[in-house]
């Protein structure tokens, strides 16, 4: 079954897409078909943009995606489609409107174009500051995947206790293209509620809730089945900041996840890193 890995690169990636890309690539070796990274070339704005700042090198960028081209022929870059094409690909995904992001600026549209510009049909989209460590999930979802059980699978997250529930998020998420647009979609484009939609629009501001927040609340009207796996067969850690990647750490931590050695405080931390739970950060 062939599968894909997406990702969503802006200005802000070149030093995460350096860190994270190679490191798939070791991680799941050839049982990936190929890598898509989708390259935004308009500025972030809003939450985005304050976190990790709005200043960044589209060339930098540009430069670091021929680097992982050249390591690997199954890395693709597409640029970030617009006017009809992109007008289709929500089209298929909403039944009303068209949203290109959410009301504090995080990507909707470029999140789907990841998705929709995959080969597939297994296709696993994760933001390019995600981590994995691989033990099985893989195969496990697409077996979910492919005989129906599921509509949408995450890897566990480090330190994900057994049994735990958790909201949909968009960092690491893995579906079946063809039955997803043939037995899921369209969903709805959901909306803050209406006194929060006017302060938004005053401030000219979108209305919609981020994409990871409309599947959940599919998910929560019976409109599609979301599971999370064990974390027994794997997980994924989150380098949430743009500046993390380029810690002198950062070769270690990619090591621990590759071999599973990842320190027990940062274990219990959960999800995101965090460099004080790491002995050589110093």
């Amino acid at each position: 079954m062939q599968i894909s890995l997406t990702t969503n690169a802006c200005a802000l990636d070149a030093d995460r897409l350096r860190l994270t890309v190679p490191h798939w690539l070791r991680v799941f070796g050839e049982r990936i078909d190929e890598i898509v990274i989708v390259l935004d070339s308009t500025p972030p704005v809003g939450r985005i943009a304050a976190l990790h700042g709005s200043q960044g090198s589209l060339a930098e960028v540009r430069k670091a995606l021929d680097e992982l081209r050249r390591l690997d022929r199954r890395v693709v870059v597409r640029d970030m489609p617009t006017g009809d094409e992109m007008a289709a690909m929500l089209g298929r995904w909403f039944k009303r409107g068209r949203p290109d992001r959410c009301q504090v600026g995080t990507p909707i549209a470029a999140f789907i174009a990841a998705f929709e510009l995959a080969s597939g049909p297994i296709v696993i989209r994760a933001d390019c500051d995600i981590l994995f460590r691989e033990d099985g999930w893989l195969e496990a979802a697409c077996s979910e995947l492919g005989q129906g059980r599921a509509d949408l699978l995450a890897p566990a997250r480090c330190g994900q206790p057994d049994g735990a529930r958790f909201d949909v998020s968009t960092r690491a998420l893995a579906l079946d293209k063809p039955r997803w647009h043939a037995e899921v979609l369209p969903i709805h484009a959901w909306r803050l509620d209406w006194l929060r939609q006017v302060h938004r629009r005053w401030y000219g501001r979108p209305p919609w809730l981020a994409l990871e927040q409309m599947l959940e609340k599919e998910r929560r009207a019976d409109g599609l089945r979301f599971a999370s796996l064990p974390e027994s067969l794997g997980y994924a850690l989150h380098v949430a900041r743009r500046d993390e990647a380029c810690l002198p750490v950062m070769p270690e931590v990619v090591a621990a996840m590759e071999s599973g050695v990842v320190p027990p405080k940062q274990h219990a931390a959960g999800m995101d890193f965090d460099v004080r739970y790491w002995p050589d950060a110093a």
